[in-house]
């Protein structure tokens, strides 16, 4: 309470602590949860309406879905599970959408004395859900004795109100969320954030003061104290019918992105900049360019630049430095006042669990340029070690990295309403600090593209800015992969709506694991690797505590490559399984040894002997990609000294590769089971193998 709850010290005037307890006077005898609902919201209501002004109000809503639950893939996979009661705000909006009908009330099946409290979950309108439970084995803490540990059926009810605060996180544009947790006669109070939960000490609620006092807190608490995030604020009806009109300068993809943002169920949002906020772009590359002396890049394919025309990876020796920024407004007046809104509705994507990065991603309105823009919201880690997306993206632009970049119109580093986290709490997992990132580009996915020609265009202009990232600025991307890579859907190129030839370009995203060529000899920082797991290279998979390199962000193109021919065009698997059983094996298997994740083995395999794990139905130029590709990488992993690698101290202790692993019976004729320990299958050569993919040559 002193932590998290603000406010004075309060309880019922002693004429109406009576009423409060008469309310349980059966809590000892119940025999279904159901009995207890119509007596809490009586209790907490005649808390919240002791103040005349009170703006919520306690319902019981444990039998009625929310609208936006029917065929919303972004509320996730999980069971449909709602709060036993909650406590909602009174405004008309928010009534509006969880009252019931008089008829509906008179049809449900529950007991009459629930008909007054009556509501359907609507968590975009949520405030505090309460869980009541009677059954001591399904409790996702102890009550009864705390010094022992949950009880039996634990770490699924543990699993239920994870599911709650995941939603309402979901629902709603929140730092944290509260959560009181009732057993009979007993409460604990829980606090989410992105870092995890805080639980108080159990206390009786019935004749302690307690919970009064912070049903009171909680009805005079500002909608900031409460998690609101402040800078986000409902959109007005006017403001909402400016984002619709904009669909008619869009192209067909746009428009789709638009509908989207704007379906049913999903309130628009008003989201606020700052100067402080705002990146300069083209104030950063002048800069750069003029400390250089060079004249802008051209959009030329990538090249191996010469010592001389080389960019230093020392931004001290010729460019402003890292830790000032001339995008950043000196006047603090400025600083003040919001000079730029978005305005955002359904996400593009949401992450599902209620900690960590908790990336979601936005098609917004930019209200300034009339347009579209892609809005990032994510949680990143609370590290000086780290460097932030804007840091990296204002790097890029000091060395002038010119190509197919994102431009980032403007960035907001840090708002948490509350200072106090469930990281302090904590002994050595990093905290998280609330993120937002601008960009002007809404790229389509990968998965959308229109054929295997537009599909190598997009690959080919990213590792194209991959190359420009690396070679000028010391910027290596770390997670190369299919939802990372997006076609550049240009509003200002001349064929965005006539449907004439259209040039293909690509971009890359997503650069919050980066990291700089001088850090990459420090090893990893962790026992798992960052990344996405089935694109990363098979060394990095193996051999956890190697050394990341330029080579294995240029092996994961590879393996985009072949995720997407696998996906969406015909093959044969070159040996006899299912694909399902294929992307099992060779992409997403994992173990745990020593405290390491440990995967890739299939995956090296295939590199080791050079083959392709399938063969496309029509020869041509993607089957021809296919097999370049895994060819160069098989000329990268003869100059790997394999026996070094296992011998490090970093290594799991259990060798996956000393096993003889043979392939599958092949499909087609012409393949034998092959044992990539068999020096005849290492395509022996009289040649030197060439150290192929150490540089983007």
């Amino acid at each position: 309470m002193g932590e998290f709850i603000p406010g004075r010290k309060w309880t019922l005037p002693m004429e109406e602590t009576g009423k409060w307890q008469s309310k349980f006077k059966d809590v000892a005898l119940i025999t279904k949860e159901s009995q207890m609902y119509p007596g809490f919201c009586e209790a907490v209501n005649l808390v919240l309406n002791m103040d005349k002004d009170n703006r919520l109000v306690a319902r019981d809503m444990a039998d009625r879905a929310d609208a936006t639950e029917d065929g919303a893939k972004l509320m996730g996979l999980s069971p449909i599970v709602r709060p036993d009661v909650s406590i909602y705000a009174k405004t008309p909006e928010a009534v509006r959408d969880y009252e019931l009908t008089a008829a509906e009330v008179k049809r449900s099946a529950c007991a009459e004395a629930r008909h007054e409290h009556l509501a359907r979950v609507c968590r975009q309108h949520l405030c505090v859900p309460v869980e009541i439970k009677i059954d001591h084995t399904s409790l996702a803490f102890e009550f009864l004795n705390p010094e022992k540990k949950p009880p039996v059926r634990g770490e699924s009810a543990k699993g239920q109100i994870t599911d709650y605060a995941s939603k309402i996180l979901l629902a709603q544009h929140r730092e944290f969320c509260l959560l009181v947790y009732i057993f009979r006669s007993f409460a604990r109070l829980v606090r989410w954030d992105r870092f995890g939960a805080v639980v108080s000490e159990r206390f009786n609620y019935i004749r302690g003061r307690t919970l009064q006092t912070f049903i009171h807190r909680v009805g005079h608490m500002s909608d900031s104290q409460l998690g609101c995030d402040p800078t986000v604020v409902p959109a007005t009806p006017a403001e909402v019918t400016l984002m619709a009109s904009c669909k008619d300068r869009l192209n067909d993809y746009h428009k789709l992105c638009l509908d989207e943002a704007m379906s049913d169920g999903w309130p628009i949002h008003k989201v606020a900049f700052y100067a402080k906020d705002v990146v300069d772009s083209e104030a950063l590359r002048k800069a750069a360019r003029s400390a250089s002396g060079s004249a802008p890049i051209c959009n030329s394919p990538p090249h191996s630049p010469s010592p001389s025309d080389s960019v230093s990876f020392d931004d001290n020796a010729t460019l402003p430095s890292e830790t000032c920024s001339t995008c950043v407004h000196s006047d603090d007046a400025l600083i003040s006042e919001p000079v730029r809104y978005f305005l955002i509705g359904r996400p593009r994507f949401a992450a599902h669990s209620p900690t960590g990065r908790a990336t979601w991603g936005y098609v917004a309105y930019d209200m300034e340029a009339g347009g579209l823009a892609f809005l990032k919201d994510t949680w990143r880690p609370d590290s000086s070690r780290t460097h932030t997306e804007r840091q990296v993206y204002e790097r890029l632009y000091r060395h002038d990295v010119q190509p197919f970049y994102m431009v980032v119109m403007s960035v907001q580093p840090e708002n948490n309403a509350s200072r106090r986290r469930t990281q302090d709490f904590g002994d050595s997992v990093l905290g998280r600090i609330h993120y937002r990132l601008v960009m002007k580009e809404v790229g389509r996915p990968l998965d959308d593209h229109y054929d295997s020609v537009e599909m190598v265009g997009v690959i080919f202009y990213a590792l194209m800015a991959h190359h420009e990232a690396w070679e000028k600025a010391g910027v290596l991307h770390r997670d190369v992969s299919v939802g990372n890579d997006l076609a550049d859907e240009d509003p200002d190129e001349p064929p965005y709506h006539d449907g004439g030839p259209k040039r293909v370009k690509g971009f890359r995203n997503d650069r919050d694991l980066r990291k700089y060529a001088h850090e990459l000899d420090s090893g990893p920082t962790q026992k798992s690797r960052s990344g996405t797991w089935r694109f990363m290279s098979a060394l990095l998979l193996q051999f956890p505590g190697r050394r990341y390199e330029v080579s294995d962000d240029l092996e994961s193109f590879m393996h985009v490559v072949n995720w997407l021919a696998l996906k969406w065009y015909r093959r044969h698997l070159r040996i006899a399984n299912t694909l399902r059983q294929h992307v099992a094996d060779t992409c997403d298997k994992w173990t745990r040894l020593d405290g390491y994740d440990v995967g890739g083995e299939r995956k090296l395999l295939r590199i080791r002997i050079g083959k392709v794990p399938f063969r496309l139905t029509i020869k041509g130029g993607l089957s021809s990609l296919s097999e370049r590709l895994v060819e160069l990488c098989h000329e990268r992993y003869k100059t790997v000294d394999m026996a070094a690698l296992r011998a490090q101290p970093e290594s799991p202790g259990q060798d996956l590769l000393r096993s003889k692993v043979i392939l599958d019976s092949p499909t087609d004729d012409d393949d034998a089971p092959l044992d990539p320990e068999d020096d005849k299958h290492e395509a022996a050569s009289s040649k030197a193998p060439s150290a192929a993919l150490s540089t983007h040559k």
